[in-house]
């Protein structure tokens, strides 16, 4: 069996170190090639830590019941949009890694012309969820038949297995922890969806927690509040934000990393500093946040971890007789240098 220390000698750091990365400790300081090459080594010599390889037995036995095979994973983002988003990513890498410890083969389907092949996922036993869908695309899924799983989705009945993060929990991290620093003028950027994207809200989860938590500290200002659905738009956004210097917002919160990065580029253009005059706040948490000038706090959502409690879900639902249920994971807030004492 491989061990730690294993590892550790191969990567050149200490047991502790490796322990700490392969738990997904994130106060753990540490480089990003170290804790690369950490799991690039345990990867290599077929290393699972005990977690793991406990969590693993209960679910092969149920495995056993379902006599799951293949998993079909209707993804409503195209191949191109996933791999520009590292959130979307480690969501799939989580499906697969789990697929493989199980041994199902997911079926992988991208968007395409704004639709899925319904005919491929047809023959699958259980269907993963993944993205920004709305409630036609959904009764299209349940026209299969079959069990759903879905990502980042509100649980709308009785038969539909979810997984998601505490994203309410998240904001009032966010919102809380700007207070303590001594930030009182919160302003949000966000990425709202249509009305009828009943299935998939996590940016509106966010804006309902971040309007709860200012109403409660009276410092709501909705000059401070900006939307678009295109994610790019966090510069343009920042920016009208940032229009009237007499009356500017001492924060903002992002609905995500690459809304906080046009925010950014904003704030520097207007001549301020990131953190001293206007403190950012993301969300994903994305590998990029820490290499960003200055490095930026945001939100870890345990992505790889929402893929393999999705997996595990569906074999669940493959299930006859098993109740549908929603897992809520936790997340954590980064601090890094975007955000100061005041």
């Amino acid at each position: 069996m491989v061990t730690l220390k294993q590892i550790a000698e191969k990567v050149g750091v200490s047991t502790s170190a490796v322990s700490r990365v392969l738990n997904y400790d994130d106060t753990l300081s540490i480089s990003e090639k170290k804790r690369v090459s950490i799991f690039d080594t345990a990867e290599s010599l077929n290393y699972s830590t005990p977690r793991r390889r406990n969590r693993s037995e209960p679910l092969r036995s149920i495995k056993q019941q379902s006599q799951l095979r293949t998993v079909a994973i209707a993804h409503y983002l195209t191949r191109v949009e996933e791999l520009a988003d590292p959130y979307f990513v480690g969501i799939r890498l989580g499906i697969e890694s789990r697929c493989e410890t199980l041994g199902i083969e997911p079926i992988m389907q991208y968007m395409t012309d704004g639709k899925h092949s319904l005919s491929t996922m047809a023959d699958s036993s259980a269907v993963i969820a993944i993205g920004p869908h709305n409630a036609a695309q959904v009764k299209q899924l349940k026209s299969l038949n079959i069990p759903i799983t879905f990502i980042d989705a509100e649980k709308e009945d009785d038969e539909t297995f979810t997984v998601s993060c505490d994203l309410a929990l998240a904001m009032k991290k966010v919102v809380r922890s700007l207070q303590q620093y001594g930030y009182k003028r919160i302003g949000f950027v966000g990425s709202p969806l249509p009305e009828n994207d009943l299935y998939n809200n996590f940016s509106e989860e966010r804006y309902k927690a971040f309007l709860r938590h200012m109403h409660d500290s009276q410092e709501l200002n909705p000059n401070w509040v900006r939307f678009s659905p295109d994610t790019s738009s966090g510069y343009e956004l920042s920016k009208e934000i940032l229009s009237n210097p007499k009356e500017l917002p001492d924060s903002i919160i992002a609905a995500n990393d690459t809304i906080a990065v046009g925010a950014y580029r904003a704030i520097k253009e207007a001549g301020l500093e990131v953190g001293k005059d206007i403190g950012v706040i993301g969300f994903n948490d994305i590998p990029a946040a820490q290499f960003l000038e200055p490095p930026l706090s945001s939100i870890h959502l345990p992505a790889q971890q929402l893929g393999e409690a999705a997996v595990d879900l569906a074999v669940e639902s493959s299930i006859e007789g098993k109740v549908a249920r929603k897992v809520t994971l936790a997340t954590s807030l980064i601090c890094r240098q975007s955000i100061i004492e005041r």
